[in-house]
Parts: C-alpha cells; sequence; structure tokens
C-alpha cells in the first residue's frame, strides 16, 4: 500500500534533510534517537505556524493530525532522504585524543618522504559565516527580530581558508553562497572579485565545488607561489574527513598531495581550527562594526538601521577581503605548533589568536556609540554563533530565504548586463583627484605630508591610466 505524505509531511522532511545536511558539514555526529526528536519538535512546529496561520487566512490544515517519528517512518526516511551514507551513532563522538596526538609522528615522515619545506605544507578548512549578523543586545538586531519575513542576520555562507606552515601564503577566499546572482551583485564581474564566487542552493560545501577549487583555485594559485619563491612545484594539502572532499581528491594533481587528518581530530590539531578562523571571524566583525559607526557618524548622514538596511553581500565580500588580508603571518604560522612545532618561528598566543583582545576592542568601541548593554560575552556568543546547529525557526526562515534568493537570481538574470568603464568616466575621475591632490597641496602647512599622499595616489591610480 502506498502512503500519502501530508502538506505537513513532506516540508518537516525537506527542513530536516537541511538540518542533517547542516549536522554533517558541521562533523557533529548523529544518531537515529537525535533525529527522530528534531523530526517531532519541526513537525511540532510547523503545525502550530499552519495552524495560527489558518485562523489568519482561512486555510483549513489538518489539526488532527499527529506523527510521532516512530521507527517506521525513521526507516521510510532513510530511504527517501538517502541516509544510507550518513554514518549514524549510538553517541556523540568526541575528539580522538590518542589519533592526534600519533599523527605529528606520521607527518613528520610523511613530510620527511616527499621532501617538502614548510612553504610547501598546506591547510584548509570550510567556515560558515553569517555575514550580516550583529550581537543580540543591539538594537538593530532586535528591531529586525520583530520585523516580520526573512531575517538578514540567518544569511550564511560557506569559506574556504587556508594558507602554508611557513605563514607567509594565503589561498585567496573561496566563497560559496545560496544564489549565484544575487541583486546586489548586478553588472559586477565575479573574476574582479577578492574571492572565489560560488553557489549552490544551501551555501555548503560539496565534493564537486571542491574540486572546482582543487582544479581551478588551489593547483594555480600553488604553482604561482613556487614559482615565485624559486621551489619545485610541488605540495602537501592537509585536509579533514568533512563529507564535502571527495576521497578521490589525491588523484587531481601529480604535483599536489592531498592527505586526511585522522577523523574527529580536527578541533584538536587542524592548524586553521587553532586560531586563524576565529581571528579572521572577530576581523569581520571589527571592520563591520567601525564601517556602521563610521558611516553614520556626523550630520546629514543614516541612521545605523537605514545603513544596516543597504549592507549586502557586495560589501561583506570586500571586508571579508579585507579582513583575511589582516590576518598575519606570525598567526598563520603559529598554528602549526601542534601538528609541526618544527616548524614555526615563534609562539606568541596573543599572535596566533587574536580574538581576545579584538573581542575586548570591539566592546569598547559599542559603548562609545551608544549600544548599551553590550558586553564582551556578546560578542563571544556571537562569534561562536557561526556554526551552531539550525534552530526550527532558523529553518524556516531558510525556506523563506532559498524562496527569495531564487527570485532574485531569476530576475538578476535576466536583466544583469557587466559594468564597463569607459574612457570618458576615467577622464573624469582623473580630473576630480588632480583637484583634489592640488587642494592638499595648496592648503596643507605640512608640505611633506602633502606631497607624500599625493606621490602614494599617483602611484595607485597608474593602472587606470594605463587603460586610459
Amino acid at each position: 500500500m502506498t502512503r500519502t505524505r501530508s502538506a505537513l509531511m513532506i516540508k518537516m522532511e525537506s527542513l530536516l534533510s537541511i538540518w542533517i545536511e547542516n549536522q554533517v558539514a558541521q562533523r557533529i555526529p548523529l544518531s537515529k534517537m537525535v533525529i527522530q526528536t528534531k523530526a517531532k519538535s519541526l513537525f511540532d512546529d510547523i503545525k502550530s505556524k499552519a495552524v495560527s496561520n489558518d485562523n489568519a487566512n482561512g486555510s483549513n490544515t489538518d489539526k488532527n493530525e499527529t506523527f510521532e517519528a516512530s521507527q517506521g517512518w525513521f526507516e521510510r526516511f532513510k530511504v527517501r532522504a538517502n541516509l544510507h551514507s550518513i554514518a549514524l551513532k549510538g553517541e556523540a563522538a568526541s575528539a580522538d585524543i590518542t589519533a592526534a596526538e600519533r599523527y605529528p609522528t606520521e607527518l613528520k615522515a610523511l613530510i620527511h618522504e616527499g621532501g617538502y619545506d614548510p612553504k610547501q605544507v598546506f591547510n584548509v578548512d570550510e567556515t560558515g559565516l553569517f555575514w550580516k549578523r550583529l550581537p543580540n543586545r543591539t538594537f538593530i538586531s532586535k528591531t529586525e527580530k520583530s520585523a516580520p519575513g526573512f531575517k538578514a542576520s540567518k544569511d550564511r555562507l560557506t569559506l574556504l581558508l587556508g594558507g602554508n606552515a611557513n605563514g607567509d601564503f594565503k589561498f585567496k577566499p573561496f566563497l560559496i553562497y545560496q544564489s549565484e546572482n544575487p541583486r546586489a551583485m548586478k553588472g559586477c564581474s565575479k573574476n574582479l572579485l577578492p574571492v572565489h564566487w560560488r553557489a549552490n542552493k544551501k551555501a555548503w560545501m560539496t565534493t564537486s565545488l571542491f574540486q572546482n577549487w582543487v582544479s581551478t583555485c588551489a593547483i594555480p594559485e600553488i604553482k604561482a607561489y613556487c614559482n615565485k619563491e624559486n621551489l619545485n612545484f610541488k605540495a602537501l594539502v592537509l585536509v579533514d574527513n568533512a563529507p564535502g572532499h571527495p576521497v578521490y581528491v589525491d588523484e587531481l594533481s601529480e604535483n599536489v598531495k592531498f592527505v586526511f587528518l585522522p577523523p574527529n581530530t580536527t578541533p584538536v590539531i587542524q592548524p586553521m581550527d587553532q586560531g586563524v578562523i576565529s581571528t579572521f571571524k572577530s576581523y569581520y566583525l571589527r571592520r563591520t562594526f567601525k564601517l556602521l559607526l563610521s558611516e553614520t557618524d556626523g550630520q546629514d548622514k543614516p541612521t545605523m538601521l537605514e545603513f544596516w538596511k543597504k549592507f549586502n553581500i557586495m560589501k561583506a565580500i570586500e571586508i571579508i577581503s579585507d579582513s583575511w588580508e589582516e590576518v598575519k603571518p606570525s598567526c598563520m604560522n603559529g598554528v602549526w605548533r601542534k601538528i609541526w612545532p618544527e616548524c614555526v618561528h615563534r609562539i606568541c598566543a596573543a599572535e596566533v589568536d587574536g580574538t581576545p583582545a579584538v573581542r575586548h576592542e570591539i566592546s569598547n568601541l559599542a559603548r562609545e556609540s551608544n549600544f548599551e548593554g553590550m558586553e564582551e560575552t556578546d560578542i563571544n556568543e556571537l562569534l561562536t554563533s557561526h556554526n551552531q546547529e539550525f534552530s526550527n525557526e532558523e529553518l524556516l526562515q531558510l525556506e523563506l530565504q532559498f524562496a527569495n534568493e531564487e527570485d532574485d537570481s531569476d530576475r538578476s538574470i535576466e536583466i544583469s548586463e557587466e559594468q564597463n568603464l569607459t574612457s570618458k568616466q576615467i577622464s573624469k575621475a582623473m580630473c576630480l583627484i588632480d583637484e583634489a591632490m592640488e587642494i592638499f597641496l595648496k592648503n596643507d602647512p605640512d608640505s611633506g605630508r602633502s606631497f607624500k599622499v599625493s606621490q602614494a595616489v599617483a602611484t595607485n591610480i597608474n593602472c587606470y591610466k594605463e587603460i586610459y
């Protein structure tokens, strides 16, 4: 007999699948009981919202429909959701300390066998980023929570970040968003962005995207770096066992060898997780905060709420790029101390993980700017929220977000035109720059300062003069 699933069940299973994928992407162990509990909770929340909407618009949801997340349902759902490929555990697994302690010796043997220099050994890792999220106590966050519709603070992207053990090389950020053509990117040439732009519906890393990163980004970037440093083109790249990392990744290049870290050791030994990613996120928040304050301070400036409504993914990309650039070589090198201590130049805790100092700075900025009641604990809560699991409310918001982004993407494809910088526009800009420099040179009592600025500007706009 074929069972007909209700609209409530179809919606619940769709959101449950998204939740499971996110748990797997975050390397959070799953069990049958955990999935059943989440399914029951989701169903109850979806039904409650549907009944409330019925009262408002006259629809008719079956108020008597029940769901118990039985063993029979779970077995059928496993087939529908292809759960056989996910390892379900009886209990949550903790970090494998024994494997983590043993791995540095194994890594040394690999490095010695391949004859790799610290410049030729790399690590990368994915991380989630809620790019338009502020601490909960800010009035902007409170205003958003009370407004209907999709919450921008739930808009999440994925970044692949990494670099080498020597600390002098960083990969260009690989950014995954849920829309290929968001409205804010109308007319933008994506190959000129300071990130590698990719998209899929859930903004998560997949095996095909990781393979694309290896072939079109990682290998060319490593090769260019080796050439610049007069090194043989060979590299060892350490990656974790995330579901989006294909087992065949080591077959993609003869010169670049990919090695998987032992399972369940990422929090303990993976370099990018020992301070690089947390430092980057703290820099992102600080830059976002400073921009918010600078753009709204003074007369005839927008209010903070007005500015925040216009803060879009293009501005976020700019801040991502600047924040990644800000991560110091000493941090990129120091995070290897647990897995390869011999390659670390010197260890300074503040340089390896700058989060505490930045957190303190942001809380001071908040107090100076009348963000009343916000403390360092609020900053820390925000920084750790990027990797938390989705709540039922967030899953329902994601469903709305996917629909909105698909509409925006369709419209963007229809009307998108690439921006073209014309000779006339360059000429006008050059004249304005010349006028501005003339004001400094004529009126600044410190002639050395104005001359230095004028020279720096002239040097940096040469790239436009070459195409003029």
